[in-house]
């Protein structure tokens, strides 16, 4: 068993990002903060075991901070938790793991993305939440390609994907809501 395990150490690295993935990219169809949180902190389980396996120990110490983030953040609403201390703290500790984990000048990409993941994730308007998203997944997906993380690449384009269709739901969504509003009501009257 130990040997099967060895032989495909890889493919098991890659499978947990890969369910890391699903789990991200259903975070995004959400429109409640609480469960994009719920879905991201889950997410974040499987990136820190996908990084762990591959070795990015930044990679894997920004992950541990964001799952723990990610759970502070969905109690926000439910908790009345609401000082933007909160963010502030996980800025520090974000950076402070990933100097405790240094291994190159790319560990500096783990670091932008999750500022950016920090900020975006505080915000409550969900819209803003997915619009600051986006170039925090562009900075990971230039770190998963410099370190060949299959999962986390492939990741990185469909959370973005993701993101953006969205939006563009919303939006159409949000549009035909308008015009509906706006129809004059019909009264119909019998004679």
């Amino acid at each position: 068993m130990t040997e099967f395990f060895r032989a495909h150490f890889d493919l098991f690295a890659q499978a947990a990002g890969y369910i890391a993935m699903a789990l991200t990219i259903l975070s995004f169809q959400f429109r409640k903060h609480r469960w994009i949180m719920a879905f991201m902190t889950a997410s974040s389980v499987f990136w820190i075991i996908h990084y762990v396996m591959m070795g990015l120990y930044p990679a894997a110490a920004i992950n541990t901070m964001n799952m723990f983030r990610n759970y502070i953040y969905s109690l926000r609403e439910k908790k009345g938790i609401n000082t933007k201390l909160i963010p502030a703290f996980f800025v520090v500790v974000a950076a402070v793991s990933v100097f405790a984990t240094w291994e190159n000048a790319w560990s500096v990409l783990p670091l932008m993305a999750s500022v950016i993941a920090t900020i975006a994730n505080w915000q409550t308007q969900t819209t803003r939440l997915k619009l600051l998203s986006c170039p925090r997944y562009g900075l990971w997906l230039a770190y998963d390609i410099i370190n060949g993380s299959q999962a986390g690449v492939v990741n990185d384009a469909f959370t973005i994907g993701s993101i953006v269709f969205s939006l563009v739901k919303e939006r159409v969504t949000r549009k035909k809501e308008a015009e509906q509003a706006a129809e004059p009501q019909v009264v119909s009257r019998e004679s």
